[in-house]
C-alpha cells in the first residue's frame, strides 16, 4: 500500500511538473527509477510539443473559402453592379433569404456534398443553391405552434412519422405522463393520434394561394456552399446570380430569361465569338431515348421507365463530353444490363450527331412527333429573327443535374478557354404537397468563372485582358483632395525657397471650413473625392501630385499657399482653376482647358512652380 502511494504520488508531482510552462527540466526528483525511464522521455517530449501547439496556434483559412482583397473586392462589385443594373432593367424585384436552412428543403434536390450538421437535434445546412428556399418562401407558410418552449426541431418530420408509425406525439406523451398515465391501451392512443392529425391540420397553415395565382419575377445575389473538390473554377462556395419568372409556363417566360442572359453578355463585351450558349430540351431528349430502346424497354412499365431508365441515362448523358464513349456504354450498360449493345451505341452516335434543327427534324419526321420540340423552334427562331442566333448551339447532351428542370434547358460556356459552364437554367416545375404544380424557369450565374473570364485571362480579345472592361472598375476615384493647411501649426523649413505665411487660429479654422464644405458638395453630388492624409510622407505638393496621377484621378484639388485660395487642377489637360462651394460643382462638370487664369498673374507663377515639384 505504502509503495503504491508513493507511486501515485511520484506520478502527479511529474505531470504537474510538466505541465508547468518555460521549465524544460523536471522541478522535482523522487528516488523512483520509473521517472528516468524512455518512457517518461518520450511523454515528457510529447506533452511538451502539444502544449507548444496549443500556445501557437496556426490559423489557416477553410480550404476553398475566399477571402477578397482590396482588388478582388472591387472585381466582385462590379460584376454585382452589372447583375442589379439588368435585374432593375427588366423590372425584376430583390429578394434576399438565409444562408442557414433546414435540411429537409433541399432534401428533394440532388446534393453531392453539403455543408450539413446536426444542432440541437436539429438538421441544419449552408444552403447548395436558392431555388427551392425561393419556393418555399413564396408559396409555403410557416408552421406556427400554439405553445411557447416546443423544440424548433424535426416538428415536421415528427408529425409524418407519428401519423405513418400510429404513435403518439411527443407533448401528448408528455401531457400523459403528467397524468400518471403514461404510455396508455391501443384506444387512447388511436384518440391521440387523431388529435395530433387534427392539430397538425389547425397548425400547417395552407399555401400561399394568392401567389399562386401570381406571376413572380424575382432576382437576388446570395452565396452558396457545396463541399466539392476545389480547381480553378471550383471554390466551396460562391455568390450566385438568380434570376427567375414564377408562375407561368408560356414560351415568353422563357424567351425574357435568356435575353436578360444576353443583354449581361454585351454588356461585359461578351460576343457571340467568345462564349456560346448550349441550349435542349429535355422532353426531346426523353423521347429520343424511349424511341431508340424501344425493343430494350417493350416488356418494362411506363412509372419505371420515367422514374430509372430515364434518370440513369440522363445522369450518363450529362458526362457524354467528360468520358470516352467506352466508358459511356459501359457505364450505361452495367447500371441497366437489359439493355441492347446495338440500341447504346446507335443511341451514342445519334446523339453527337445532331447539331441544329433540320438534323432534329429528320429525327423526328411525324406530325406528332414534330410537337416535342416546337417550343425549342420558337425559341431559336426568335433569336433568329433578333440576329443574336450565334449566341447559341443545339446541343442533346446539355440536360442539367437538377431533377427538376423539365422542359428547355441550358447552359453557357467560354469559347476560348474550358472552364466551368458560366451558368445554367431552364424551365422547372415543382409539386407541392396537396398537388398544386408551380411552373418557372430562370437561370442562376455564379461569380467564380465569370471574374476569372472578365479579369483574369489574358487571352481574352488578344491579349488586352482587363483594358477592354468599364473604366469605373479600374478607377474608383475622381479627385484627389490635398489641403496641407491642417498642418500649419508645424514649425516650417528653414530652407524653404517659398516660405509661406503662419495662419493665425481664426484664419486656419476658416481654411478648414471651406475645404470642407468645397469636398462636401462634390460627395453629395456623386463625385468620389480620395482625402490624402497629412503626414511625413504625404506633405508636399508634388508627392500629392504624383499620389494623385496613380490613382487615375481626373481632378486634384488642393490648397495654395501662395495665393491663399483653393484650386482644382484637370490632370487630363493640365488646366488649374480656382474654386469656392458655390461653383466647384460648375468648375468640375465642364472641365478646365489651357490657358486658364487662376489668380493674378505673380501668384500664377507661384502656383505653377509648387506644381512642377
Amino acid at each position: 500500500m505504502l509503495t503504491r502511494f508513493i507511486l501515485a504520488t511520484a506520478t502527479l508531482i511529474q505531470v504537474w511538473s510538466l505541465r508547468t510552462r518555460g521549465q524544460d527540466k523536471i522541478s522535482y526528483h523522487f528516488p523512483c527509477s520509473f521517472l528516468t525511464t524512455s518512457w517518461v522521455k518520450i511523454s515528457a517530449t510529447h506533452h511538451q510539443r502539444s502544449s507548444n501547439r496549443r500556445g501557437n496556434k496556426s490559423l489557416k483559412s477553410v480550404r476553398g473559402i475566399r477571402t477578397f482583397n482590396p482588388t478582388d473586392y472591387a472585381k466582385r462589385e462590379y460584376i454585382f453592379k452589372k447583375w442589379k443594373e439588368l435585374a432593375k432593367a427588366f423590372s425584376y424585384s430583390f429578394y434576399d433569404l438565409p444562408v442557414l436552412e433546414d435540411y429537409n428543403i433541399f432534401q428533394k434536390t440532388k446534393i453531392n456534398e453539403a455543408y450539413d450538421f446536426v444542432k440541437n437535434k436539429r438538421h441544419l445546412i449552408l444552403r447548395p443553391e436558392i431555388t427551392p428556399q425561393l419556393v418555399r418562401h413564396l408559396f409555403v407558410r410557416e408552421e406556427r405552434t400554439h405553445q411557447s418552449g416546443r423544440q424548433e426541431g424535426n416538428e415536421q418530420s415528427e408529425v409524418a412519422k407519428q401519423r405513418e408509425d400510429n404513435q403518439i406525439c411527443e407533448n401528448d406523451r408528455e401531457t400523459i405522463d403528467q397524468e400518471g398515465g403514461g404510455y396508455s391501451s391501443p384506444l387512447q392512443s388511436a384518440v391521440l393520434t387523431n388529435r395530433v392529425q387534427t392539430s397538425a391540420r389547425v397548425r400547417i397553415k395552407p399555401y400561399r394561394l394568392h401567389n399562386l395565382r401570381k406571376i413572380h419575377k424575382v432576382s437576388t445575389i446570395g452565396q452558396c456552399f457545396r463541399y466539392e473538390r476545389t480547381s480553378n473554377c471550383r471554390k466551396r462556395e460562391h455568390y450566385q446570380w438568380n434570376m427567375d419568372i414564377i408562375g407561368t409556363d408560356l414560351i415568353d417566360a422563357d424567351i425574357e430569361i435568356l435575353t436578360i442572359l444576353i443583354s449581361f453578355f454585351r454588356r461585359v463585351h461578351l460576343l457571340p465569338s467568345d462564349v456560346v450558349i448550349k441550349i435542349n430540351d429535355k422532353r426531346i431528349v426523353s423521347y429520343m431515348i424511349k424511341k431508340i430502346f424501344k425493343s430494350s424497354l417493350r416488356e418494362f412499365s411506363h412509372p419505371y421507365i420515367q422514374q430509372h431508365v430515364l434518370k440513369n441515362i440522363l445522369h450518363n448523358l450529362d458526362k457524354y463530353k467528360k468520358i470516352s464513349s467506352g466508358i459511356f456504354k459501359f457505364f450505361i450498360q452495367r447500371k441497366m444490363p437489359y439493355l441492347q449493345r446495338h440500341e447504346v451505341t446507335n443511341f451514342f452516335n445519334i446523339i453527337g450527331k445532331i447539331k441544329n434543327l433540320p438534323d432534329l427534324a429528320t429525327f423526328f419526321y411525324s406530325p406528332g412527333e414534330q410537337e416535342i420540340f416546337s417550343d425549342l423552334h420558337n425559341v431559336l427562331n426568335y433569336f433568329q429573327q433578333m440576329n443574336l442566333n450565334r449566341y447559341f448551339e443545339l446541343d442533346l447532351t446539355i440536360v442539367r443535374g437538377m431533377d427538376y428542370y423539365t422542359n428547355i434547358i441550358f447552359e453557357s460556356f467560354y469559347r476560348h478557354k474550358e472552364y466551368r459552364a458560366i451558368c445554367g437554367g431552364g424551365r422547372y416545375s415543382y409539386v407541392l404537397n396537396e398537388g398544386q404544380r408551380v411552373c418557372a424557369v430562370g437561370f442562376g450565374m455564379g461569380d467564380v468563372v465569370i471574374t476569372e473570364i472578365l479579369f483574369n485571362n489574358q487571352e481574352r480579345h488578344g491579349g488586352n485582358g482587363p483594358g477592354n472592361l468599364a473604366d469605373e472598375f479600374y478607377k474608383n476615384v475622381d479627385v484627389v483632395s490635398f489641403s496641407p493647411s491642417r498642418a500649419q501649426h508645424q514649425p516650417r523649413q528653414k530652407h524653404s525657397v517659398h516660405p509661406t505665411h503662419t495662419h493665425t487660429q481664426k484664419e486656419q479654422v476658416h481654411i478648414q471650413k471651406e475645404h470642407f464644405h468645397i469636398v462636401d458638395t462634390l460627395r453629395r453630388n456623386g463625385v468620389r473625392v480620395y482625402s490624402l492624409l497629412q503626414g511625413s510622407n504625404n506633405n508636399s505638393l508634388s508627392k500629392a501630385l504624383k499620389k494623385a496621377n496613380s490613382l487615375r484621378a481626373n481632378f486634384f484639388f488642393f490648397f495654395d499657399e501662395h495665393s491663399e485660395l483653393f484650386i482644382l487642377k484637370d490632370l487630363r489637360t493640365g488646366g488649374q482653376h480656382a474654386v469656392t462651394p458655390e461653383d466647384v460643382l460648375s468648375v468640375y462638370s465642364s472641365g478646365i482647358s489651357l490657358p486658364s487664369p487662376v489668380v493674378p498673374p505673380g501668384a500664377a507663377r507661384g502656383v505653377a512652380q509648387g506644381s512642377a515639384k
